[in-house]
């Protein structure tokens, strides 16, 4: 039994810990892909679609896996269980690490003899890996240790290896593999001979062939190589009717409002959207469905022909931004909504360029920020080190994890 931490700080029970329950109850041999998929690849619904999890009757069994995880909770309190994981044999605490090349012999000396295996040798299970990285020395761009334990938790014959970029052989190879972010991360050609690893990240489209290596698509915050600067522009990804991306716009409008960002500060807007996926399907599809991709292209065609209106507008929009009633809000703003349509027809062409950007850059969630053309971070309060007021340090906007769609 491996115990997890079902409650989040305010006693909330967490919609996470009810999926994989779901998992484990109608798809137990699938439960360790799923836990694996959200490890390297966090957004969920991309892993119920991989390892084709039906969720359909997830608001069904909703109430009766509540109360398992209630009991278990309760369980869970009675063995004063504090850290997560908390791994349990035959009803023994297991205190050693949760390490797969220590666990595997230790459970395997636990079974009955006629059942041991004889001989349990990790290159057998997980044949040796390299990953290789280079990081940029900063505060963005450096190595992730954290995402490193990781990793070589759940593949425990991983050896990752750092690089030097300053030598003109690693310059040569991150031009040579495309590389365009550090930290970046690629594994040796020998990945294919670990099996696991190397279909559950091509499954996930996790790594992408390069000049016989494999780039892994690292998604922390990242310093993007060889760019044009852009002093005080930040870009914004995001979903036009996601209301993390929303919430963000309004944080922004907010200290744009109170002047408390830098004199040079300038807003652009990218929009995270996917190419059709059947022939005769639009070309174009979002996230939250048709009416968040016209939203999408409107909001595209403001910033480029009536740039001074897209403050005015997303103030006006955003209270109810899944509304129809978008001409309400055009029209507060100042906007002449005939000649917002006139341009409507080029909103494919520019959402085309915004896929183009997020996909080279690896860009997913809703919100995404892009710091004067070279840092990318998952969270406005990365923000802190590039800005000495940040509108999102405040106590509103630093309570629990950030958020996003994805």
């Amino acid at each position: 039994m491996i115990y997890g931490a079902p409650v989040d700080p305010k006693g909330n029970l967490l919609r996470e810990q009810l999926q994989l329950m779901y998992v484990r109850q109608n798809y137990p041999e699938k439960m360790y892909d799923y836990v694996a998929c959200g490890e390297y690849d966090p957004p969920k619904v991309t892993c119920q679609a991989i390892l084709k999890l039906d969720f359909a009757q997830f608001k069904e069994q909703e109430p009766a896996l509540t109360a398992m995880l209630k009991a278990e909770a309760i369980e869970a309190a009675k063995l004063e269980i504090k850290n997560s994981p908390s791994i349990y044999i035959n009803d023994k605490p297991y205190l050693r690490t949760s390490y797969l090349a220590e666990l595997l012999p230790t459970v395997n000396a636990m079974l009955p003899k006629d059942k041991r295996i004889s001989s349990i040798r990790v290159d057998d299970v997980y044949p040796p890996a390299k990953l290789f990285t280079m990081g940029s020395g900063g505060k963005i761009g450096a190595r992730d240790t954290a995402w490193e334990a990781k990793m070589m938790r759940g593949f425990p014959n991983l050896e990752i290896i750092d690089l030097d970029k300053n030598l003109d052989k690693n310059k040569k190879l991150v031009e040579k593999l495309g590389i365009k972010y550090f930290p970046a991360y690629f594994f040796a050609p020998d990945l294919k001979k670990n099996t696991e690893l190397f279909t559950a990240f091509t499954q996930r489209g996790l790594i992408t062939p390069a000049a016989d290596h494999y780039v892994f698509r690292y998604p922390g915050p990242r310093e993007l190589i060889g760019q044009k600067p852009a002093p005080g522009e930040l870009t914004l990804f995001v979903m036009s009717q996601c209301p993390f991306g929303v919430q963000a716009e309004n944080t922004i409008l907010q200290a744009l409002k109170q002047k408390t960002l830098p004199e040079n500060f300038r807003l652009k807007l990218r929009f995270i959207v996917r190419p059709g996926a059947e022939k005769d399907s639009p070309k174009w599809t979002s996230m939250h469905g048709t009416a968040e991709l016209d939203e999408d292209i409107r909001q595209i065609i403001i910033q480029k022909y009536f740039p001074d209106k897209l403050a005015a507008y997303l103030e006006a929009r955003n209270p109810d931004y899944r509304s129809d009633t978008w001409q309400e809000a055009a029209v507060k703003a100042g906007l002449d909504i005939d000649a917002l349509n006139k341009h409507m027809p080029e909103g494919e062409a520019l959402l085309a360029s915004d896929y183009s950007e997020t996909s080279a850059i690896n860009v997913t969630a809703s919100p995404t920020f892009l710091w004067e053309n070279r840092y990318i971070l998952g969270s406005g309060t990365d923000l802190k080190y590039f800005m000495n007021s940040n509108p999102f340090e405040t106590p509103e906007t630093t309570k629990g994890a950030p958020a996003s769609c994805q």
